[in-house]
């Protein structure tokens, strides 16, 4: 994602900008003006997040300025499991991360003995 920073005081001239959003530098970054900088933000999940500018010996931090979007499961195609032995559901959805955090699926009231991450936009929740 490209994020448009917005400011005042950034430098009248062009010094190496070093922009993060959260604890993460910007894929790259350009400074534009005094008053704009762009970042090239990595994917991500999280809640919101701080972004932080920093040219020359200047730093300005924007707290809760930015979020990325919450993950989303849209489904998954089992609708008949057995009742004993278990059985593993594939869930798919939108923004699960682009590798392999630390997930927690559940099925209703139970929680899956293992959750393994597939993709950005597929979880295994392995069922008792």
């Amino acid at each position: 994602a490209l994020i448009v920073g917005k400011g005042s005081g950034f430098s009248s001239i062009d010094y190496s900008a070093k922009l993060t959003f959260g604890v993460t530098a910007c894929e790259s970054s350009v400074w534009v003006s005094d008053e704009t900088v762009l970042c090239q933000a990595s994917p991500g999940v999280g809640g919101t997040l701080p972004f932080e500018v920093t040219i020359g010996a200047k730093m300005s931090v924007i707290f809760n300025s930015m979020s990325y979007d919450l993950p989303m499961a849209d489904g998954n195609g089992t609708t008949n499991m057995p009742s004993s032995g278990g059985a593993d559901v594939t869930v798919s959805g939108r923004g699960l991360g682009m590798f392999g955090y630390s997930v927690a699926g559940r099925t209703g009231a139970t929680g899956c003995e293992a959750t393994d991450w597939v993709s950005d936009s597929s979880l295994v929740c392995q069922n008792p």
